[in-house]
């Protein structure tokens, strides 16, 4: 199973790099890239003003690296991509298996991660971490939820590598770290509480280990406290402003900054790295303050767009393909949900738990992306997930209907 799909998904992503060429769009990963390899350190020039800290480093760090290894050609980067979104489905279908989906069903779970759009032509067409977020995402998910029933350190060691690993692509899976802490002490029988909660601890050190070293560098270039990026202030800026759509952009397509003050972007382009930081967050923090309600239903708005789209998504597509998208996802949403309707009432009690734990990390990443600003890319990261729900989905029109209330599910694998 996880080799035909490992093997599909890497067919066409090929195919589509072969069809689109190698001229991948670029971001201020690949500025970071370039210094590193030119002993400059990680850094990068925004706005005219050098950032040392500037977005989360693992992705400018293995840039580096395979530009160091293989010379200077995005190929190289491109087939990590491509071998990091392959190996999705294949860890969507091990996950359906631990929440009671059989072999077969496994195989449908892991489809949408093979043929997504999206993670289709961020691994061939954009030098960008999207790939590693969405592999380390579901890959978080899955060592966590083996924890249950795993002894001895090295599982929660691994989990908690892997989530570090996690954080330092896309911050705002940190948020993960507590639910899954406390989903493992809520999941352990009472005479196994003391191994598990030894074990969260080990989980909680692995992932304070991988990322507390870059955090322990910032404090050193900037003498205070950087956890991972200085942008984060800007980010919740973007989403909590009088102009705010909730996106990057204003309704006309121009950067969100571009609608602020005069005042306001003059004194931007005039402070440094820490400055502007502190002047975005002063001025967001002023903004909820001043309008609690306005944040609340922006909050809400950016919740509502990340599980469907913001008003400015699809501007540099073509209005017919978001039309096209736009429809598939309303499908995959859909039955999505009523697939996740049909697995509680079709699993157990011990195999509807590791439903929730999918669903902590849905809630996790959505939530946490709300608080700042969301593009459709955002949901990119978690939506293979539904790959889950819709295979419940298949199951449970598979079965007769006079057994559409029974418990397994494609094999014997669903009535654990």
């Amino acid at each position: 199973m996880a080799g035909w799909l490992f093997a599909a998904a890497v067919a066409i992503r090929l195919a589509a790099l072969a069809i689109l060429g190698l001229a991948p769009e670029t971001f201020e990963y690949e500025d970071q890239a370039r210094s590193l390899l030119a002993g400059q350190g990680y850094r990068r020039v925004y706005l005219g003003t050098p950032h040392l800290a500037q977005g989360p480093p693992l992705f400018g760090f293995l840039c580096a690296g395979l530009y160091w290894l293989f010379g200077d050609s995005p190929l190289s980067v491109i087939l990590v991509q491509v071998a990091a979104s392959s190996l999705i489905p294949v860890v969507i279908a091990r996950l359906a298996t631990e929440v009671g989906l059989g072999r077969e069903l496994g195989l449908v779970a892991g489809v949408l991660a093979v043929v997504h759009p999206g993670l289709i032509i961020y691994a061939v067409r954009k030098l960008h971490p999207l790939s590693l977020d969405a592999l380390f995402i579901s890959l978080t998910v899955l060592m966590v939820m083996r924890l249950r029933a795993a002894s001895g350190p090295g599982p929660a060691l691994r989990a908690g590598g892997v989530l570090g690993l996690a954080a330092l692509s896309r911050p705002t899976v940190a948020l993960f770290a507590l639910p899954a802490a406390a989903w493992r002490l809520w999941v352990a029988p009472e005479r196994g509480r003391p191994r598990a909660a030894a074990g969260v601890a080990l989980f909680l050190a692995a992932a304070a280990a991988v990322v507390l070293p870059w955090t322990a560098r910032n404090y050193l270039v900037f003498h205070r406290f950087v956890f991972i990026t200085t942008d984060t202030a800007e980010l919740f800026w973007r989403g909590s402003n009088p102009v705010a759509t909730g996106s990057a952009f204003l309704p006309d397509g121009r950067w969100i900054v571009m609608g602020a003050p005069d005042a306001f972007q003059k004194a931007i382009r005039e402070r440094d790295e820490l400055g502007r930081a502190d002047l975005f967050r002063e001025t967001a923090r002023a903004f909820v303050r001043e309008h609690p309600t306005a944040f609340v239903r922006l909050v809400v708005r950016k919740w509502v767009s990340f599980w469907w789209f913001p008003a400015t998504a699809g501007m540099n597509y073509p209005a017919r393909w978001m039309v096209i998208y736009k429809t598939l996802y309303a499908v995959v949403l859909t039955v999505s949900v009523l697939g996740l309707i049909a697995a509680w009432i079709l699993v157990d009690r011990h195999r509807r738990q590791g439903l929730l734990l999918v669903l902590a990390m849905l809630a996790c990443v959505s939530v946490a992306q709300s608080l700042y600003y969301v593009d459709v890319r955002h949901r990119w990261g978690v939506e293979p997930l539904l790959g889950i729900f819709l295979a419940f989905a298949v199951g449970w029109w598979r079965q007769p209907p006079g057994e559409r209330q029974g418990r397994a599910l494609d094999g014997p694998a669903a009535a654990a």
